[in-house]
């Protein structure tokens, strides 16, 4: 529910808020098989450039996104342009601990 949070939060503060799928659908499944839809696969999200990053959390999302090449790229490419990104819950531990992003 930390993606759904997220996505609250930032839209009532007036940001744009892209949600992409690391998967090759759009049909996101979350934890308690809550269904979302993402607006693009990172396919095309990798393509553009974001003023945050933000990953949410739970265990099955963290494993997807340790998985993906291109996320772990755009996150190094967000850290490279000093911008910032962030992760909740699994994701910090078992995405950007084991690609030394949390290192400043």
């Amino acid at each position: 529910m930390e993606a759904v949070m997220i996505i609250d939060i930032l839209q009532r503060a007036k940001g744009k808020v892209v949600v992409a799928s690391v998967e090759d659908t759009l049909e996101i499944l979350a934890s308690r098989k809550v269904k979302l839809e993402a607006d693009l696969l990172l396919n095309g999200a990798a393509e553009q450039s974001y003023d945050l990053i933000v990953l949410p959390g739970g265990l099955g999302g963290a494993e997807a996104f340790a998985k993906s090449e291109k996320l772990i790229n755009l996150l190094k490419k967000q850290r490279e342009s000093n911008r910032p990104y962030g992760a909740i819950c699994a994701s910090p531990a078992l995405v950007l601990e084991p690609h030394g992003l949390l290192k400043v």
